[in-house]
């Protein structure tokens, strides 16, 4: 069985120090009135989005305010950097409290 060639590593990078409205060049962002919250820069592939959060959920947004959908890794990658507190200015993001019952979310919100 021939061996296979690794794959490079994702090219994805977070920054919560960054300010989002040197990628974002639209006064109201549709993002913003669609109720998300705008912290953050993040870097695929070579572009680089703002980040958008909203609780339980984090996406990227391009320069026009449009969201564009993170990957489930992406997605576990902006979290479990809050979480850990790996990234500089991960005390920065946006917080939501806790919704009321056993649940960890909400559907909607």
């Amino acid at each position: 069985m021939p061996r296979r060639e690794p794959k490079p590593a994702p090219d994805f990078a977070v920054d919560f120090l960054a300010d989002w409205r040197t990628v974002v060049h639209v006064d109201n962002p549709p993002a913003i009135a669609q109720g998300w919250t705008l912290h953050g820069t993040v870097r695929k592939h070579g572009k680089t989005y703002a980040l958008a959060w909203r609780r339980g959920m984090t996406s990227a947004c391009n320069e026009r305010g449009d969201l564009l959908s993170l990957t489930a890794l992406e997605r576990s990658h902006v979290s479990l950097a809050v979480e850990f507190k790996s990234a500089p200015g991960w005390e920065t993001v946006p917080k939501y409290e806790q919704p009321p019952g056993p649940f960890m979310f909400t559907w909607g919100g």
